[in-house]
Formats: structure tokens, C-alpha cells, sequence
């Protein structure tokens, strides 16, 4: 394998266990809070802003 399709097979990974990791941790604050889907989009947008 090539050095760039090895890097983009590890983002690739990076990226969907981020993506998983994500679903779980917000399923968890939905079932332990109630915080409303709005509400947790409207925090991932603004750490999105803060970049």
C-alpha cells in the first residue's frame, strides 16, 4: 500500500469510530438528561463555531 492510501485508510478509521463514539455519548446524555435534540445540536454547532 501506498503511503497516501494508507493515510487515508486510517482516517477513514479515525473517522467512523469518532462517528460511533459520538452516537454512543449522545444517547447517553439523551437517556441520563433531558436534553432535547435541538438543544445538542445547537452545542455541537457552536464548538463547531469556536474553531
Amino acid at each position: 500500500m501506498a503511503k497516501t492510501a494508507r493515510q487515508a485508510a486510517l482516517q477513514a478509521a479515525c473517522g467512523t469510530t469518532m462517528w460511533g463514539v459520538g452516537g454512543v455519548l449522545s444517547n447517553v446524555i439523551f437517556n441520563t438528561s433531558t436534553a432535547s435534540p435541538a438543544w445538542l445540536v445547537s452545542m455541537r454547532l457552536t464548538g463547531l463555531a469556536s474553531l
